[in-house]
């Protein structure tokens, strides 16, 4: 592994957020992510699951590819909405005027 690897940018980033192992643990979405799992993930004594990364990713808000290669922005890329009118779902308050033919 580099010298700053996964790990490495995991821990980074729950410095950021002011949060610890154990709340990282808490926010994973499955049960067998405890504090000791996580601990020995981030020592590097065992190998992460694919399943781990994708829920850290989750929790921390970077991507994929910043976590695992240190490349890219560390924060996820949010796509704006594309809004189209809709005349089923229009009223007055939303748009303030209904479009009638």
């Amino acid at each position: 592994m580099s010298k700053e690897d996964y790990a490495t940018r995991i821990k980074a980033r729950l410095k950021e957020l002011g949060m610890t192992y154990t709340d990282l643990a808490n926010k994973l979405a499955s049960p067998k992510y405890t504090a000791k799992r996580v601990t020995m993930y981030l020592a590097r004594e065992r190998s992460p699951t694919l399943h781990f990364i994708s829920a850290v990713v989750e929790v921390l808000g970077v991507t994929p590819e910043y976590l695992l290669s240190g490349l890219g922005s560390p924060s996820p890329v949010v796509q704006k909405e594309k809004r189209t009118y809709n005349p089923a779902f229009a009223n007055e308050s939303q748009y303030g005027v209904i479009w009638r033919e």
